[in-house]
């Protein structure tokens, strides 16, 4: 997770998303699949972003970090539409 950071951090989003994807292989992460929404929605891919976010929502008990990004993710789809 720590080398998907540091790419987010350097606006890398597509290597972070790898690196998110590979931290899932060895093991189910929580952490990571929300990185990989952070990731998309930094990236402008909105409706991915969205995706992600709404399949994990419910396993983080409605967090308001996550609700907040998603409600972010809708408003720039709407936006850009």
């Amino acid at each position: 997770l720590i080398k998907g950071k540091a790419l987010i951090n350097i606006e890398k989003y597509d290597e972070a998303i790898d690196e998110f994807v590979n931290s899932l292989a060895l093991e189910e992460n929580l952490d990571a699949k929300v990185a990989i929404g952070d990731a998309n929605r930094l990236n402008e891919d909105y409706e991915d972003a969205i995706d992600i976010y709404e399949k994990i929502i419910d396993l983080i008990n409605n967090n308001v970090s996550i609700c907040h990004n998603n409600v972010i993710s809708i408003f720039f789809i709407n936006k850009i539409k």
